[in-house]
């Protein structure tokens, strides 16, 4: 899960024009993390620019500042099964032994 101060970190680095492969690295994600926040980023700002060519630059900012929205609808449910809860027991014990 990315954080707002990770957006904002993306974006504002986006914007002194570093490429996205260096911005990924400096904010430790993936590429098509940053990609993606980034094309989300560029057409909220050019849906803007062509529909409210005054007030671009509060709704830009309240953009930005919001924080990441997830679509967790599509996922599937899981279900604990007695071999995950043997895997989950095995590995407790074995990491306890370590410790």
């Amino acid at each position: 899960m990315i954080s707002l101060n990770t957006k904002q970190k993306i974006i504002l680095l986006w914007n002194e024009g570093r490429s996205k492969s260096e911005i990924a690295r400096k904010v430790d994600r993936h590429r098509d993390t940053v990609r993606k926040y980034i094309n989300e980023y560029e057409n909220k700002k050019k849906a803007l620019l062509n529909d409210n060519p005054g007030k671009e630059i509060p709704e830009l900012i309240d953009d930005i500042i919001s924080p990441p929205e997830y679509d967790s609808s599509n996922r599937p449910k899981r279900k604990l099964t007695g071999d995950i809860m043997a895997q989950i027991k095995e590995y407790i014990v074995t990491r306890g032994r370590g410790c």
